[in-house]
């Protein structure tokens, strides 16, 4: 065989593999993109929607309530506490990602929705019979709405980890613990719907503290699963 269909022949294996690996690389791409992870983000959504108005009916004072501007905030607030972690957590996971320069500024203000909570909490609590109130909405009798936001967050958490086990995080204990803050938030927003509750202790103990709850399991967990 000659020297030169010997090369010609080189060339065009080489052609054949780089063609191969730019498809392969193109469908990696897609399969990690923004798109399937907000795919995967709301199949979790669904997921959490589903147990909780299984385990959680609709308040009965709800058609009342729903135009009260005090609960449209918090709304809002808890929308934001979903959504800002979740593109924090995209951000984390795929460090040169295709997250928008804008998105990423966003990011910066993520702790911005949970000042707001916290300020909108600390603003309601009663001091006249604080031990009463205290003693009533520590009870575990009162702590179903907590066991909701923990499970359903963890359900929807894991999903997200299985999703950033395919990037290329540097930081897997702040990308699990975004993940569990994003999905416990969207459980605690869906929970408004259910939960008449609005004592600010009751708040603290059986939607906040869950959540923090889920977001120091998650970054323990993070950095055992979320390793490559």
């Amino acid at each position: 065989m000659s020297d030169e269909l010997r090369t010609r022949k080189l060339i065009d294996t080489l052609a054949k593999d780089a063609t191969r690996h730019s498809d392969e690389s193109r469908r990696g791409s897609r399969s990690l993109g923004t798109g399937t992870y907000g795919a995967v983000w709301v199949a979790g959504a669904a997921l959490i929607l589903a147990l909780s108005f299984w385990l959680l009916p609709l308040r009965g004072d709800f058609s009342e309530r729903i135009g009260n501007l005090d609960l449209a905030f918090l709304f809002l607030l808890w929308s934001l506490a979903t959504l800002l972690p979740a593109m924090k957590v995209y951000a984390l996971a795929f460090p040169d990602g295709a997250l928008g320069a804008t998105a990423r500024r966003l990011t910066r203000f993520v702790w911005v929705p949970f000042a707001g909570l916290a300020l909108f909490t600390a603003a309601h609590l009663r001091f006249a019979d604080f031990a009463y109130q205290l003693h009533r909405e520590s009870s575990y009798l009162n702590g179903g709405c907590g066991m909701v936001i923990f499970v359903a967050g963890a359900l929807h958490a894991s999903l997200l980890f299985a999703w950033i086990r395919k990037g290329a995080t540097t930081s897997p204990a702040r990308a699990g613990a975004w993940a569990a803050v994003s999905t416990a938030s969207f459980a605690s927003f869906i929970v408004q719907f259910a939960c008449a509750n609005e004592n600010p202790l009751h708040v603290l103990f059986w939607h906040f503290l869950p959540l923090l709850a889920l977001t120091g399991l998650a970054a323990l967990s993070a950095r055992r699963l979320l390793r490559w």
